[in-house]
Formats: C-alpha cells, structure tokens, sequence
C-alpha cells in the first residue's frame, strides 16, 4: 500500500481506538477501587515484562474498560456465554462486574488480567484496499483473506498461565488491598479457569521441549511468555520438531474441539 494509505490506515486505527473509549450506555461508573485495582494490575503486568527483558508497554487506561451490571451486559452481549472478553481491534475490555457478586473478588481481578494481558499482547493488522483487520494478537493468527483462525488454544493457554504466575506472585498483594479471601485461592480448579486442560497441555510441551534440549523449564517458558509481547514465533518450531511436522497442527485442533 501507499504511503498515504498507511498513513490513513493508521489514523483510523487510531480513531477507533479512541471511539471505543467512549462510555457505553447501561455501564457502570468505576469505583475508586475499580480505579485502584486496574492501576495495580497495570504495574504487576509492566514488572512482569520488565522481568522478561523487554520494554514496558503502553498500559491499560480504565476508559478502555467497560464493566456493567449483568442486564446490561447481555443486552449488549446477547450471544455471549462468558463473563469478560476483550475486542483486539478497538483494544477494549468489557466485563459483567456483577459476575464478581457471585464468584467473589479474585474472580473479577483475575478475568480483568486476562483480558488486560491480551490488550497489552503484539498485534498486527492487515490492511487491504477495502478492510482494516486484526491478523496477530499474541499468537493467535487469522488469515485475513480466508478468515482462519490458527494456535488460538495456545494463545490462551499461554496468557491463562501469565495470569496464574502474577495472581501467585501478589497473594497476599490482593488479599491485603482488595478484600480478596485467602479461601478463594483454594476454589482455583473449581470454577476460576477455562483453559485448565489447556494450560496442562502447554506444561506438558514446555516440560518435553526443556528435557529434549536440556534446558530449564523456566527458560523455556519464559520464550512462550516473551512470545506473547513480542509476537516472536520461531521457538514454536521446537513442538514440530519434537512431536512430528504436525505437532503444531494437532495442538491447533485443541481450540476446536
């Protein structure tokens, strides 16, 4: 493309961006510890890159986060069947914060933080004549032309596991400033993840891929974390080259079954 439809291109990204800013009808008005609690998962997600060897990111402002009541939420959302999810384009968070009423306050914080992580994730987009799209977030890949979606399981279950380190890292963090029960720790496999058989297939290829190079398994993982940031992919060749040239393939399928 042309220089000037770069340029254009990226001013209404930027314009999107701003838009969807913007205060939506039925959300609530955030709480001095809503306020509080995105300032703090912002500086947990900056020291997490910061201990990744990489640059801090842009971090998350709260107009780019949309929490409302649940009647409102579905009227929005009608065809949803998850609590909190975040649109990559527009670089938005939408939650239904009375879902925290019902699951308690670490539930709340830990799917603003998975969402928040996958704000912050490298993106890319694709521009053609007529269309603006979003082909990376993190790692996962759309093919713009055919709309394929690729390693969206991956994405996940890397981002989930991100999640689990920081929440574990600020315990007491949470349990000292937002009246989170040391208790709800202990519901972590009942209801806290979606991606739980997702995040021990990622164990499992993190463990191979450590045994098989004779590496730790902290550096191993610390390539799958810095991926997610970065949008660096080569270390993924390691799973076809360690479970067969269609190893990724097969873990791609996990996302679609």
């Amino acid at each position: 493309m042309s220089e000037v439809d770069n340029k254009d291109a990226k001013e209404f990204i930027a314009y999107e961006h701003q838009r969807a800013k913007e205060p939506i009808s039925g959300e609530y008005r955030k709480t001095k510890e809503d306020l509080e609690i995105i300032l703090a998962l912002n500086e947990y997600i900056q020291e997490e890159i910061r201990a990744l060897g990489l640059e801090e990111v842009e971090a998350v402002a709260p107009s780019q986060i949309h929490l409302f009541p649940r009647d409102a939420y579905k009227e929005h959302f009608p065809d949803l069947d998850v609590s909190a999810f975040h649109e990559a384009f527009n670089k938005t968070i939408n939650i239904d914060a009375d879902d925290a009423e019902v699951v308690g306050r670490l539930q709340f914080i830990r799917d603003l933080l998975h969402e928040m992580v996958h704000i912050v994730s490298k993106t890319k987009y694709y521009l053609s004549e007529n269309d603006i799209k979003v082909t990376r977030s993190g790692y996962r890949n759309v093919n713009p032309s055919e709309g394929h979606e690729h390693l969206l399981a991956l994405n996940e279950a890397v981002v989930e596991k991100i999640v689990i380190d920081i929440l574990e890292r600020h315990r007491l963090d949470l349990v000292r400033d937002f009246d989170v029960l040391l208790e709800d720790y202990a519901k972590e496999g009942k209801y806290f993840s979606n991606y739980n058989e997702h995040i021990k297939v990622l164990e499992d290829i993190v463990k191979e891929i450590s045994a098989k190079k004779g590496e730790n398994t902290d550096d191993v993982w610390i390539r799958f974390k810095r991926g997610i940031f970065t949008g660096e992919m080569m270390h993924l060749r390691d799973i076809n080259k360690i479970y067969g040239s269609n190893g990724l393939k097969i873990l791609d399928m996990l996302g679609k079954m």
